[in-house]
């Protein structure tokens, strides 16, 4: 569908005036963390959009490297599915934000790379935002 005024929403869901537009980010603390020291991801999901969503997921991707702890939404619930979260974040609010903290403990030194995408059952026209990847170094 066209994008007379590009700004990633298409010309039919413009004038209908509302769009759902969820994006996800994270963050990691301690960074850089040591082996065997607890590591505390917090990703922030947000709709940027107009039109309320009914059911975001977020799906992130554990790191192999370390051993999994703990998973804490703000609101709904996580499943873990070996290095898999499914969290369930529930209603989302046009201009709201939900929280899911992940707690994971490192076995070995290097470079721990979580990945998480956020979904909508509605469309979102903007797939740029949907996706993070985050490095996080670990030291002896």
């Amino acid at each position: 569908q066209e994008d007379a005024d590009g700004n990633g929403i298409g010309d039919v869901c413009e004038r209908a005036g509302k769009h759902v537009d969820l994006g996800v980010t994270a963050s990691a603390s301690p960074s850089p963390v040591s082996v065997s020291r607890e590591l505390t991801y917090t990703l922030k999901v947000i709709h940027h959009g107009t039109r309320d969503e009914g059911n975001a997921t977020l799906f992130i991707t554990l790191p192999s490297e370390a051993t999994f702890r703990s998973a804490t939404p703000e609101t709904g619930m996580c499943k873990r599915y070996g290095l898999r979260l499914n969290c369930a974040l529930g209603k989302l609010m046009a201009g709201a934000s939900k929280t899911v903290s992940v707690v994971v403990q490192p076995t070995t030194t290097g470079t721990l790379t979580l990945r998480a995408e956020v979904a909508s059952v509605l469309p979102d026209p903007v797939a740029a935002n949907n996706t993070t990847t985050l490095e996080v170094t670990v030291r002896p």
